[in-house]
């Protein structure tokens, strides 16, 4: 199964949840172990203290295995489809996988934690989340723009060969003969600087207007944008430039 990064936020709240699977896992055994313990030494300490005792040199050895030799693939994190890679995709190397989870136990996980954040024992071998209900990354430079109506219907251009994505990773349509990459010079409503296509993580993006709102607007559907306001593609397929009709092949 094809897995995707995961952006910081939401890959903590799937490791969290991950920890509380774990968490009960452990749970589930301590009190048994806990009973063996008394029966076979005599320790003068509260029941609550031995449980607590037992449950964090669990959790420990737990880590100990999981983290560092498995590679940080836990029980929990299976149940939720993560798996533990470097910024380029691959697998981490025993190395680094060692040390985050050494600095990881020695924090007792607790090095840098914050729920919208990577926490410190990832960030500090670059480590990326992936997870197969990650969004698919958008290959926008695949992308093909064709116009369908107007002056200059059947024009097509492809993302990859346009400066504004080479450059900035956008495209820019209008009828400017320098700032458009996608130009519609013959259509008398289409404005000099219309509006701008842009990816944004796994997203598309589009905004009506490069510093002010075009004269006679962008729409998706019967939506039409407002001025500077970045609008997610999604699955739409077509889209109008003033009464310019462009389709989307992807």
């Amino acid at each position: 199964m094809t897995r995707s990064p995961l952006a910081e936020a939401p890959a903590v709240r799937l490791l969290f949840a991950a920890a509380c699977f774990d968490a009960v896992l452990i749970l589930a055994v301590v009190p048994a172990i806990t009973l063996e313990i008394r029966k076979r030494i005599s320790v003068d300490l509260p029941d609550a203290a031995v449980f607590g005792a037992v449950f964090l040199l669990l959790l420990l050895l737990y880590w100990f295995v999981f983290e560092i030799l498995l590679g940080g693939l836990t029980l929990g994190r299976l149940a939720m489809g993560l798996r533990l890679r470097d910024r380029s995709g691959r697998r981490l190397t025993f190395l680094k996988g060692a040390s985050r989870g050494l600095t990881k136990i020695c924090s007792l996980g607790l090095s840098g934690v914050r729920f919208t954040r990577a926490a410190h024992h990832d960030r500090l071998v670059g480590a990326v989340w992936h997870s197969d209900i990650a969004p698919r990354p958008v290959n926008f430079g695949k992308w093909r723009l064709r116009v369908l109506t107007g002056a200059h219907a059947g024009r097509v251009l492809l993302v990859s060969s346009a400066a504004g994505y080479r450059d900035k990773r956008m495209i820019r349509i209008g009828r400017h003969p320098t700032w458009s990459d996608l130009r519609l010079e013959n259509d008398a409503k289409v404005s000099q600087m219309h509006c701008i296509l842009m990816q944004k993580g796994s997203a598309v993006q589009i905004v009506d207007g490069a510093t002010s709102g075009s004269s006679n607007g962008t729409f998706i559907g019967k939506l039409r944008l407002k001025p500077g306001i970045r609008t997610d593609f999604g699955g739409t397929r077509r889209f109008m430039v003033a009464d310019v009709l462009i389709e989307i092949e992807r």
